[in-house]
């Protein structure tokens, strides 16, 4: 079986190089990845409550939370708009029209132990009704739009980001 080492990623252009330099980036020994029916999955809190998210680096969105997580971890933080906001969805398992979401307003995110500011423009976190991947799904915008460099190393199961 072939070494997966460490794959980089960067997101501006969305290259992927491969590298056998480790010193990179801080090391993180806790794993928050991984792969669960072949999908590959990553771990977080939001509102301090665990969060296993499917990792769709294909999808335009940023963070969506399912409708059972979300009031799980605190339906407080959710804009209750009344009127339906059309969103079509589109990643890695096709495209699904007409969702039915909700703007989550000011999640508190830590990933890898970082606080992620959700104030900044386009980190918009939904709670999203017709998905059902665990607790929800982590686009590529979740670390384009946070972070100026991704790491993703199968071999410790870990995501690293610098800020």
């Amino acid at each position: 079986m072939q070494n997966l080492n460490r794959k980089i990623f960067t997101l501006d252009e969305f290259t992927i190089q491969q590298t056998k330099d480790q010193n990179n980036i801080a090391r993180n020994l806790n794993p928050n990845i991984a792969f669960i029916n072949n999908s590959l999955y990553v771990n977080m809190k939001i509102n301090d409550t665990d969060f296993t998210g499917f990792l769709d680096l294909s999808a335009d969105h940023y963070l969506f939370l399912t409708y059972p997580y979300f009031f799980k971890s605190n339906s407080d933080y959710i804009n209750n708009n009344p009127k339906k906001e059309v969103y079509n969805r589109f990643g890695f398992h096709g495209i699904e029209e007409n969702l039915e979401r909700y703007r989550v307003e000011n999640p508190r995110i830590n990933f890898g132990g970082k606080m992620v500011d959700t104030k900044k423009p386009q980190r918009e976190v939904y709670a999203v009704a017709g998905i059902n991947n665990f607790d929800g799904e982590v686009g590529i915008r979740f670390f384009k739009n946070t972070f100026s460099k991704t790491v993703i190393d199968f071999n410790t199961m870990t995501i690293e980001c610098d800020d």
